[in-house]
């Protein structure tokens, strides 16, 4: 027995090591890993449900009495992934008197005399031997080393050991009833000392190994197929079972480039290879895994190495209307890029910020960045991202923060019922108020009180800010009798007059020479404008004002400034 048993390790050895014939190469140091954690907890509530009466009628629930059946448990879990369930184990320990909860709780050695033989073939474990004994013992050492698990007694309890580290003499410590009085949690990676003495020291020890072929072996790299020249790329390597792992890496015409090993058995049953590559290609790998009982090859993997700059820089800005104050997601994408340095310009204050450089796997996922714009306007938004060969900058991506305008109406010498009305930065006016005023035609809504833009509910709100919008007027011609013609029909008795109206420019009621240059002209047209818009910074003389009456009907207004343009241009 213990011959085939030394000839199972042997091949597995040899087996890990035939996945190729070169050399072993350097293997990146990993922080040492926990072994796959425990199953079950014994504090969980539901086990004060589960008793068992036969041999007590107190303190016989799995919640009192039960550590030494979820060591047990625990134990094949991280040796295999085997899943007992703790009550049926319970039952089958009541019923050979190795387990009598309220009235010693396991007897081990009854306990552990048939458990190979009811339970090992069907959850594939053999039982290497039971010992009193330390865990300084090189037997017990070597055995959790080697990929084996063991249930450990300490003073009136059990635990499990999944893992010995070799490296630095820490061993991996499963409990199934945290207690402070042990100073351990669920799982703990101790020294020797902490085991030797008070509430944890070991004094006897049952050692478990697994009988279970690999039912599965795979190998990983995150959701990316892309690496650049030099880049670490992590391989993930799985079972469902202990076992050693070899990684094979080939080029695209099959030949082998890099062979590497994990033979951590004591470590968890996932672990990790690091590597890099320096050429640029397509690759695949696979992983062998092998359980001490038989290997078994993954399905292949294919990922790519470039050499090349960062290309596609973008930004995938939010979808639907922005608003500021409100939080939003910015998606950063890039190809073949490591690092990114997103850029905002607020082109209403003129200030820019930018991330700072922040290093990512672009290439593999994106990047979200949480943005909150300040106010409504136009936002710029562009990322510039990196690699080990250069840079690249994205075309700007324009990002509109609507929100709502106070836009304010001035009637300009008329009467209108709404003064005030608000918009969106980005959109339509819309329906704007109609003024009236007694003898003019209303001309539209424009920017300055004299001249501007004209504003109609078309028009596309420009700006973000608060802004006025003034009322332009032309005066109604009056009516003016021309003279009468007087036409005589000869053929019959009936004379009809005909009256026509002929129109007729407006002229000044008095000569207007503003600035006594001899001429009416538009600088004259520009001092009424002055008056008429009421600049602080002209205060006219008397008489300029009486002449910038031009209609002579007590007041200076649009009228005014209105007629002498016509008569400007009648003396031109």
């Amino acid at each position: 027995m213990k011959r085939n048993r030394f000839l199972n390790r042997l091949y597995a050895m040899a087996a890990a090591l035939m996945l190729c014939c070169f050399c072993l190469p350097h293997i990146p140091a990993m922080p040492a890993q926990a072994a796959d954690g425990r199953l079950y907890n014994q504090n969980d509530a539901y086990w004060q449900t589960v008793k068992f009466t036969r041999y007590s009628n107190s303190g016989n629930s799995m919640y009192t009495s039960g550590c030494g059946i979820f060591s047990f448990c625990n134990a094949i879990y991280a040796l295999n992934s085997g899943q007992i369930n703790p009550q049926e184990l319970g039952q089958w320990g009541v019923d050979n008197g190795g387990y009598r909860p309220g009235a010693g709780g396991l007897y081990r050695d009854i306990f552990y005399q048939d458990l190979e033989r009811d339970w090992g073939a069907r959850y594939s474990f053999h039982i290497e031997g039971r010992y009193s004994g330390s865990v300084t013992d090189e037997r017990l050492k070597n055995h959790l080393k080697n990929g084996g698990v063991a249930v450990i007694h300490v003073p009136n309890h059990f635990m499990a050991l999944s893992g010995y580290n070799p490296n630095n003499g820490l061993y991996h410590v499963l409990e199934s009833a945290v207690f402070t009085g042990r100073g351990l949690s669920a799982e703990s990676w101790v020294d020797a000392n902490k085991l030797s003495s008070g509430r944890t020291s070991v004094s006897w020890y049952a050692l478990i190994s697994n009988t279970k072929a690999p039912g599965f072996s795979r190998v990983s790299i995150g959701s990316s197929r892309l690496f650049a020249v030099g880049e670490t790329i992590d391989f993930t390597l799985d079972s469902d079972t202990r076992s050693s792992y070899g990684l094979g890496i080939n080029a695209e015409d099959g030949h082998r480039v890099q062979t590497l090993y994990n033979l951590n058995t004591w470590e968890a049953v996932t672990r990790h290879i690091q590597t890099s590559l320096q050429e640029t290609g397509i690759y695949s790998c696979y992983v062998t895994s092998h359980s001490g009982v038989s290997g078994l090859d993954s399905a292949p993997l294919s990922f790519e190495v470039y050499r090349t700059y960062p290309i596609n820089a973008r930004i995938q800005p939010p979808a639907g209307r922005l608003s500021p104050g409100q939080p939003y997601t910015l998606r950063v994408l890039a190809d073949f890029a490591i690092s990114f340095q997103l850029f905002i310009e607020d082109t209403v204050t003129g200030r820019t910020f930018d991330s700072g450089i922040i290093t990512t796997d672009l290439h593999r996922c994106g990047y979200n960045y949480n943005w909150i714009p300040e106010h409504t306007g136009q936002y710029r938004a562009r990322v510039k991202v990196y690699n080990a060969y250069g840079t690249m900058t994205s075309k700007d991506t324009i990002l509109n923060v609507v929100g709502v305008v106070p836009v304010f109406l001035d009637a300009n010498g008329g009467t209108a019922n709404q003064k005030k009305i608000d918009v969106v930065f980005g959109e339509r006016y819309g329906t704007l108020p109609v003024p009236e005023r007694s003898g003019y035609n209303f001309d539209g809504w424009f920017t300055m009180p004299a001249g501007g833009t004209r504003v109609t509910e078309d028009t596309v709100v420009e700006t973000s800010a608060e802004h006025w919008l003034y009322a332009h007027w032309s005066v109604i011609p009056q009516e003016t009798d021309a003279p009468v013609t007087t036409t005589t029909v000869t053929t019959t008795t009936t004379t009809t007059a005909v009256t026509t109206e002929a129109p007729q420019r407006p002229t000044a009621c008095k000569p207007v020479d503003l600035n006594q240059d001899g001429v009416c002209d538009a600088a004259d047209v520009y001092l009424v404008y002055r008056i008429v818009s009421e600049d602080p910074d002209y205060a006219p003389q008397a008489e300029v004002l009486e002449q910038a009456d031009v209609n002579a009907d007590g007041s200076i207004d649009l009228i005014d400034l209105q007629l002498l343009l016509m008569l400007g241009e009648a003396e031109n």
